[in-house]
């Protein structure tokens, strides 16, 4: 049996080729029998190719498009992440904070307090370094009054022996030795220890 090729162009013309054109085509093969009968057999040519490269690269595309889910999955997870990992950072951020700032507070807080107690602490000496003075004056200005109101006892008692001393002198002149004696005896006994207790409060400066 004979086999002709002819080759259906895009134009429906009929051209008789044994080669193939860059465009997409079917190939026609007629076939005559012994009969004279003429069996026409179609077949398109590279439509399993193309059914084959389409399935491969809708393949293609659906991984791609796994991978680029996979992708935007895997960065939604990563944003999220991250988010949480902020709010976390915020929180522990603002939690210490917080703790300083209190921490602050009571350091002030106990600072004022500590400030005020020295304070009342260095008033508190100085009213009694004041009171301490103020006694330690009126103890004294008593004290030196109660001393020369003895001073001025012991003085006026002096001054009376000397007194009563000289009116008897004056009317007893010619009275014995024994007498003039006993008399100064008398008027030593009152005025030395007077004149004593005075010199030895001056320093032993009394009488220069």
């Amino acid at each position: 049996m004979e086999e002709i090729k002819i080759h259906q162009g895009v134009d429906s013309d009929m051209n008789v080729s044994t080669q193939e054109d860059t465009k997409p085509k079917k190939e026609i093969h007629i076939c005559q029998g012994p009969n004279g009968h003429m069996a026409i057999a179609m077949k398109e040519v590279n439509i399993q190719k193309e059914i084959k490269d389409k399935a491969q690269e809708a393949e293609k595309n659906i991984a791609q498009d796994k991978e680029d889910k996979k992708e935007i999955k895997d960065k939604g997870q990563e944003a999220e992440k991250n988010i949480a990992q902020d709010k976390e950072d915020k929180k522990t951020e603002i939690k210490d904070k917080g703790q300083e700032v209190a921490k602050n507070i009571a350091q002030d807080e106990e600072d004022k307090k500590k400030e005020k107690v020295e304070k009342y602490m260095a008033e508190d000496k100085e009213h009694k370094k004041k009171i301490e003075a103020k006694d330690a004056l009126e103890n004294c200005a008593y004290y030196m009054s109660y001393k020369i109101n003895d001073v001025k006892k012991a003085l006026t008692k002096t001054e009376d022996a000397i007194e009563q001393t000289i009116f008897w002198l004056q009317r007893n002149q010619l009275s014995e030795a024994d007498e003039f004696v006993d008399k100064m005896k008398e008027l030593e006994g009152i005025c030395y220890p007077f004149i004593t207790k005075m010199y030895q409060g001056a320093g032993g400066d009394y009488g220069k």
